[in-house]
Order: C-alpha cells, then sequence, then structure tokens
C-alpha cells in the first residue's frame, strides 16, 4: 500500500515537472512590440551611432575645402606708425648765428588690401574635389556599417536574454523536479523500499541540475549587462518571450546568386571600398598636377595718409611751426606664373606613393568582393540549417516530452527504474535548453543576412525612429563658405 502511494506521488511529481518545461506559445505577433522598441533605443541612444555620425560629418567637411581651390582670396591689412625727431644745429638764418633746435612727430596711417584668384593650378582643385566627394561616399557607407552593426548587436542583445531568460527557467524546473525526486526517494527509503545509493543517486543528479542552475544564473546577469550597454534606457525587462520576424521571410532573396546580386550592390563594406578606391586615384590627379605650372591673379590697393608736424626753435630768435599733410593711394593689378622645374624629387616621389596607394585601394575592393561572396555562401546556409534544425530539435523536445511520460507510465507499473526516468527528463531538459539556442542563432543568422545587402536599417525594419539625415547634411555642407553649422552636443549623449 504505501509503495503503490510513493509510485503515484513520484508520477504526479513527473507530470507537474512535465507541465513546468512546456515550451511558451511562439505567437510571432504578440511579442514584437518589445523588440521593436528596443532596436528603436538602441539606433537612438547607442553611443556608436552618434561617434560614427560625428565621424561622418568631419568627413564632410573634405568637400567645401577642396571647393576652396576655385575662391578667391582677400585680406586687408592695416598699419599705424608714430614716428618722433629732435635735432640740434646751427644756422645763419638769423644774426648773428644760432643754434636751432627741430623737433618732428609724424603719424602715418596705411591700409593695404589683396585679392589672389587662382586661374590654373594644373587641375589640382578639380582632382581634390573628385577625391573629396568620393571620400565622402565612402565615408557614408562606412556609417551605414555602423547603423547596421549597432542594429545587430542589439538583436543579439535581446535574443541573448531572451535565451538566458529561457534557459534559466528549465534549469530552476529540473532543480525542482529532482528535489522532489530526493524528498521522495528519501522518504521512501525511511520505509524501507529504497537503498542508500537511490537516495546517493537521486541527489547526484540534484547537485547537476543545482551546478546548471547556477551557470544559467551568472549567464543572465551577463546578458542583462550586454543589454543594458548595447540597447540601454531606463527599462530592462525580465522576462522575455521569442520575437516573430518583424520582416516577412519572404522579403529575402530568394536563392543565393539574387543575395550576391543584391551583396554586390549594396553590401556597405564593397561600396566603401569601391569609393576608397576612386579617392585614391583622384589623387593621382593631385600629384602628378603638382608638376604643372600655376597661374594666379592678384590685386592690391593701398591708401596711406601722414601727418607731418615740425616746430623750429632759433636760439635768440623767432620759432615757427610747419605741418604737412599727405595722401597717397596706389593700386596694383598681376599676373603670377610659377613653373616648377626641380623640387629635389618630392613631387614624383609623391606621384609614386598615390599610385602605389591607389593599387592597395584595389587590393582592397577584391578582397572586400571574395568576403561578400564567403559571407553571402556562409550566412545563407547557416539559414537554412538553422531553419531545419530547429524544425527537428522542436520534434526532439515533443519525442523527449513523450519519453518522460511514457517512463512516468512504466515506472508506475515496474518496468523501468528511477534512473530511467531522471535520464528522461534530463534529456527533456537538455533538447529544450538546445532548442533555445538554435532559435537565438536562427533569429540573429536571419538578420545577419539582411545586414549584407544594407537592409538592416530603419527603414526596412520599420523602426519608429527617424534615420539620420546624412545625404541632406552633405547637401548643405558641400557649399557652405561661412559660418561653424550646428555644433552642439546631442541631448541623448551629453550626459
Amino acid at each position: 500500500m504505501k509503495k503503490s502511494v510513493f509510485v503515484a506521488s513520484l508520477a504526479l511529481i513527473i507530470t507537474s515537472a512535465q507541465a513546468e518545461m512546456v515550451m511558451p506559445n511562439k505567437d510571432s505577433g504578440a511579442h514584437n512590440q518589445l523588440f521593436i522598441n528596443a532596436l528603436s533605443n538602441a539606433y537612438q541612444n547607442n553611443p556608436d551611432v552618434h561617434t560614427g555620425l560625428r565621424e561622418y560629418y568631419a568627413a564632410v567637411e573634405a568637400i567645401p575645402l577642396a571647393r576652396a581651390g576655385w575662391l578667391p582670396t582677400l585680406t586687408l591689412t592695416g598699419q599705424g606708425q608714430h614716428t618722433k625727431s629732435l635735432s640740434n644745429g646751427k644756422t645763419t638764418a638769423v644774426q648773428p648765428t644760432a643754434r636751432v633746435r627741430s623737433n618732428t612727430a609724424s603719424d602715418t596711417i596705411s591700409l593695404d588690401t589683396t585679392l589672389r584668384q587662382n586661374l590654373f593650378n594644373g587641375g589640382q582643385t578639380t582632382y581634390a574635389i573628385e577625391s573629396a566627394k568620393a571620400a565622402v561616399r565612402a565615408a557614408q557607407m562606412k556609417f551605414v556599417g555602423v547603423e547596421q552593426k549597432v542594429l545587430l548587436d542589439a538583436v543579439r542583445a535581446y535574443l541573448d536574454l531572451w535565451k538566458a531568460y529561457e534557459t534559466l527557467r528549465y534549469r530552476v524546473a529540473s532543480v525542482g523536479f529532482r528535489e522532489r525526486v530526493v524528498a521522495q526517494v528519501k522518504a521512501q527509503e525511511d520505509v524501507g523500499e529504497k537503498t542508500r545509493t537511490d537516495v546517493a543517486e537521486a541527489r547526484s543528479r540534484l547537485a547537476g541540475a543545482v551546478a546548471d542552475k547556477v551557470t544559467a544564473e551568472a549567464t543572465v546577469a551577463s546578458a542583462q549587462a550586454t543589454y543594458e550597454q548595447i540597447i540601454g534606457g531606463n527599462y530592462l525587462p525580465q522576462h522575455l518571450d521569442l520575437p516573430g520576424f518583424i520582416v516577412p521571410k519572404s522579403s529575402l532573396p530568394a536563392t543565393l546568386k539574387d543575395l550576391n546580386d543584391l551583396a554586390f550592390d549594396q553590401s556597405p563594406t564593397l561600396q566603401q571600398a569601391i569609393f576608397a578606391e576612386k579617392s585614391e586615384k583622384a589623387k593621382i590627379g593631385i600629384a602628378e598636377s603638382e608638376l604643372l605650372p600655376n597661374v594666379d591673379l592678384t590685386a592690391s590697393a593701398k591708401r596711406q595718409k601722414s601727418n607731418t608736424q615740425t616746430r623750429l626753435a632759433a636760439h635768440g630768435g623767432p620759432t615757427s611751426d610747419r605741418t604737412g599733410f599727405d595722401y597717397t593711394n596706389s593700386g596694383t593689378l598681376g599676373v603670377v606664373v610659377t613653373v616648377p622645374l626641380f623640387q629635389a624629387g618630392a613631387k614624383w616621389s609623391g606621384i609614386r606613393k598615390a599610385n602605389q596607394q591607389r593599387y592597395q585601394a584595389l587590393s582592397a575592393v577584391k578582397k572586400a568582393r571574395l568576403e561578400v561572396i564567403q559571407a553571402a555562401a556562409a550566412t545563407w546556409e547557416n539559414v537554412r540549417s538553422l531553419e531545419v534544425a530547429v524544425r527537428q530539435i522542436e520534434l526532439q523536445v515533443e519525442a523527449a516530452q513523450l519519453n518522460l511520460e511514457g517512463k512516468r507510465q512504466e515506472y508506475i507499473v515496474g518496468e523501468v527504474t528511477l534512473t530511467d526516468t531522471l535520464i528522461a527528463e534530463q534529456n527533456l531538459v537538455d533538447a529544450q535548453v538546445q532548442l533555445v539556442n538554435r532559435q537565438r542563432d536562427y533569429h540573429v543568422t536571419f538578420y545577419q543576412l539582411m545586414s549584407l545587402y544594407a537592409a538592416l536599417l530603419p527603414g526596412p525594419l520599420g523602426l519608429p525612429v527617424d534615420r539620420h539625415d546624412i545625404m541632406g547634411y552633405t547637401g548643405s555642407m558641400s557649399g557652405k563658405i561661412f559660418g561653424t553649422g550646428n555644433l552642439r552636443i546631442p541631448t541623448s549623449v551629453a550626459g
């Protein structure tokens, strides 16, 4: 009678453990809003975005700096001078011969205006503008890469925290199940139905489950810290559910060839390398143009005013004052031609260096293409294999649940031992944790695939945030010749 009560109790423990380990509801749209909010928060507040944005803004200044070569320079120089002299001498202007003292004070003020306009510099300005525009485009692609990296990091942080919570949930349920089993087996030992060996085995299984639980708790703490670092905000969720894909799977490329075509056209890394090569190619023209003549138009205007006062005092004779005012206006207009003849080989060295840097940039483009091909193939296969793996492990979890239920029924009738039941429970927990890991990997790889062709951005993801208008900024600053623009620190990073 007592044995049947114990067996029924253990069967109840197994049934309750199965209920605690049931997979959560995976409604593809029920939990997307929290995920979208997390990505939006990361895009708006992550300092990496603002660092990359300011780096791009600084790169834009290369365009007005290059265009300055076409514009004149105008300088105004003012000068003031005060001169005073005192002299003594003899004069025969009065009788008898007398000594004369002369006191002279002179004030001179001049204004000099100089205008210089380049007429020809071998094409340096044209090449400089071309190089600057290509460099700015490369900087734009680099910033797109920063945007995508922040959002992909946010995806990882969110799903890592979800995985940590789910793993801990299963570990806690396993510990609870084994604690109840240990108590039940100990009670059976007290009435002579189990041995110390059975109790020791149950406690050994419990110790393993507790160790796994402690590890899972540490993983949760680490995942929470990463979540706060990348996503930020004032709210750290204590529970997460697996979000559905916020972008339809049908929007992904249908074949690997389609993915390669998109990546070749839109990959930020590849496009950055291509524009960087164009910038280096234009720099060859800049270096070569330094061997050509330079022609400048110069014009200057000068106005000078002088005021002189002289007092003559003769000993024993009259005193006289003399005052003079002079105005001088002058102007010059000319053309300056500078022909480089020999610069100790420095300019030729600059040409060779520019060519080598261009060849280096070409190699970087080739490397980027190969990396795009490799990343596209690897990510494409990962998405496909992980999708299959998730389905198979879901079947494995269902089979493990049925197996545990079967072991429960067999244990009731005495066909299997407690060890068999504990092994079945362990297999179920391992399968559930493995499924969580694969689901996390599948979702991350899905968004990683989007980043290969610059689709991991607020617009394609449907995030309720305004993307930084870098093209508008480029247009407004490219021709700016006065003013500092907006140099204020963004409020989101000022703290």
